[in-house]
């Protein structure tokens, strides 16, 4: 067994990959590799036998074509005595070349190209290596080619041009069979045992007895072609057709001239007929333009009176319920009237009330001598409580004006309501029952149509009566830190109502109608139990102020946006989580304060308040653009909310928060992974 000590070159310019492709092949069939290799594998695309041009040109699959190559250069390395492992099918390609490259190196190989022309499976590099290594793994297995011996022709057999070409034809012939018989074995999944290297072709048929069946079988195979017809007969016939052209020319051209000239006449009417029908609707067209314009405005005055519509029909609704609660109301008090009982039982109460007043009236007398006996020996008392009696009255507010001050006493009772009476009697103006231990209010405090400002603040009022819209002259009511849970519907009808304080108390909603009051200057109903502000509050267009602060509302309504007036605007410590677009109408606001709630992005329409002076965003889980530019001031973020670059941050926040996403927002931990 011959081993070279002298390096190999590997060549990878000038060689033809056909060329080395088919010497690979035979010398892989020489290393019997279709039993070595094929069968020794699981991967259907490694069990079929190499064509004699699959590494010559680029594959369907190029990453099979990879795996192939690389397989089969592991296959020769071991042939040649190398324990190289073969990569994965699934391995890193410039790895695995760049290994192969070190291996040859490894081996004696010199190679002259650079790694990456192995990547791409194919080529006069892939061919020329694998040619190389069968050469190497032939040699180890003792293997050796010897030079070809010519034997010397017969001197009468010289061979013509022509002859070697038939040899040559034949040759290719003969190896195009070969490839499609191999090719049908890959189809078929034939493989047989074969030992190329003693294989030989060797002809059973007699020349003589070939020549005679070709000489039978030659006259079946001819083809008869029809000659055409004598170009005499085309040119007979090109004259014919010529002279039946003249014949017809005059003819036809006539007819042609008068038609055009019936159609420039034709043509001439239409554009007449054209300018007479612009010139006859004219004037409808303008009449047209009037009608649609008046018809837009229909539309638009249509679309104001439903939405009044809409709204008067929504008080209508709440009228009827009432009316209902009423109706329900009058005819539980006659059913109760109706029964005599409680009437004979108030009868025989009123005697008993007349008995016991005529013994009280003796006891009264009896004390009143004791009282005088009494004032007899302690005059120094008797001074005091004079002078502690001159201090009793308390004058209400001055709402008495020039009369005697009304006393207004702290317990409820029977004083309270006599009280009422008269100052409905004197047509007072300003009634102030602040701090008074309250806990009810008389029904006939309605009565005092006079009245412009009431005072109920700092009570125990859980509710207001009924009757209070009969003070429907009232500007200024003050209910607030009372424990109201609800306004009476009636109080609607205040229509005079400019200052409004109902803070402090425990109101979870508000009654319907509350849009009535279009005078209203000033609203406050902070630190309640309010989870929702009614749209109707878009109906107060004269509202100056106005302060929702700690309630548990969820939204403004986009009604809001019609309070143009609006300059201060609280509505901090809820649990907001967006504010409306509407918001950018309210021109004339000065101040919006939305702390302590869960806004993480402002809309763009904010950017309107051409008027804000100051804006409270703290303590929200706001995005880090819109902290960074709160913190320089309303003006930077306005100028920020303006910018085109808010609009891309605005629409990216706004599609990750509908959709559920988590944003960056300040003061909020992001979660783990």
């Amino acid at each position: 067994m011959h081993q070279s000590s002298i390096p190999v070159l590997i060549e990878t310019q000038g060689e033809n990959p056909f060329i080395l492709m088919d010497l690979v092949v035979d010398k892989l069939k020489l290393l019997d590799y279709e039993r070595g290799f094929c069968r020794q594998k699981t991967t259907p695309a490694l069990q079929k036998p190499l064509s004699h041009t699959y590494f010559a040109l680029p594959h369907s699959n190029p990453n099979e074509q990879f795996f192939y190559f690389t397989s089969i250069v592991s296959f020769l390395m071991q042939a040649a005595g190398n324990n190289f492992q073969p990569p994965g099918q699934f391995s890193d390609p410039n790895a695995t070349c760049a290994t192969i490259v070190e291996e040859l190196k490894k081996m004696g190989f010199v190679t002259d190209f650079a790694p990456t022309k192995l990547k791409e499976g194919y080529g006069e590099t892939v061919c020329s290596v694998l040619n190389n290594l069968c050469d190497h793994a032939l040699e180890k297995k003792g293997f050796r080619f010897s030079q070809p011996i010519h034997l010397a022709a017969p001197q009468g057999d010289d061979r013509t041009a022509e002859d070697e070409d038939d040899d040559e034809e034949e040759i290719i012939v003969a190896d195009e069979a070969i490839v499609d018989d191999e090719d049908s074995e890959e189809v078929l999944g034939i493989a047989e045992d074969k030992d190329e290297s003693n294989a030989m072709l060797e002809s059973k048929v007699d020349p003589a007895e070939w020549l005679l069946e070709v000489e039978k079988v030659a006259p079946m195979l001819q083809l008869a072609k029809q000659s055409d017809k004598d170009w005499r007969v085309h040119l007979e016939k090109m004259q014919l057709h010529h002279k039946n052209i003249v014949n017809n020319l005059p003819d036809t051209k006539s007819q042609l001239d008068r038609m055009i000239a019936e159609i420039s006449t034709t043509l001439d009417k239409i554009e007449t007929r054209e300018k007479h029908i612009n010139n006859s609707f004219d004037h409808l067209i303008e009449e047209y333009k009037i009608a649609m314009e008046a018809s837009n405005e229909i539309t638009a005055k249509y679309s104001e009176d439903n939405e009044q519509v809409v709204i008067l029909t929504n008080e209508l609704q709440g009228l009827v319920d009432e009316l209902q609660t009423v109706k329900d109301k009058m005819e539980a008090h006659n059913n109760s009237l109706a029964d005599t009982t409680p009437l004979l039982k108030l009868k025989g109460s009123v005697q008993k009330l007349k008995d016991e007043i005529s013994q009280f009236e003796v006891r009264i007398g009896v004390l009143e001598g004791t009282l005088l006996q009494a004032k007899l020996r302690a005059k120094k008392t008797a001074a005091s409580i004079n002078a502690n009696s001159a201090l009793a009255g308390a004058q209400v507010n001055g709402s008495f004006a020039s009369e005697r001050p009304l006393e207004v006493r702290k317990k409820m009772g029977a004083n309270l309501s006599k009280d009422l009476e008269k100052a409905r009697e004197k047509g007072i103006k300003e009634l102030d029952l602040h701090d008074k231990g309250l806990e009810r209010i008389p029904a006939n405090i309605g009565d005092i149509k006079t009245l412009t400002k009431l005072n109920l603040s700092n009570n125990g009022l859980t509710t207001l009566p009924i009757t209070i819209g009969g003070c429907n002259n009232i500007q200024h009511l003050n209910v607030f830190n009372n424990r109201l849970k609800e306004l009476p519907t009636e109080i609607t009808a205040i229509t005079a109502l400019q200052y409004f304080n109902a803070s402090v108390n425990k109101l979870n909603a508000l009654p319907r109608g509350f849009g009535a009051f279009n005078k209203m200057l000033v609203l406050d109903l902070s630190y309640n139990d309010l989870t929702e502000l009614t749209p109707q509050i878009g109906l107060l267009t004269t509202l100056k102020e106005l302060h929702l602060s700690f309630n548990q509302l969820t939204a403004i309504p986009p009604e809001i946006g019609q309070c143009v007036e609006l300059e201060r605007m609280q509505i901090g410590n809820n649990v907001l989580t967006d504010l409306p677009y509407e918001l950018g109408k309210l021109v004339m606001l000065k101040l919006l304060d939305v702390n302590t709630n869960k806004i993480a992005i402002l809309p763009p329409d904010v950017a309107l308040l051409e008027s804000i002076e100051k804006i409270d965003l703290s303590n929200n889980p706001l995005i880090p653009e819109i902290d960074a530019a709160a913190r320089k001031g309303p003006k930077k973020l306005i100028e920020y909310l303006k910018s085109d670059d808010y609009d891309e941050v605005y629409f990216n926040a706004r599609k990750k928060l509908d959709s559920g996403e988590e944003i960056d927002q300040v003061g909020k931990k992001k979660k783990k992974k």
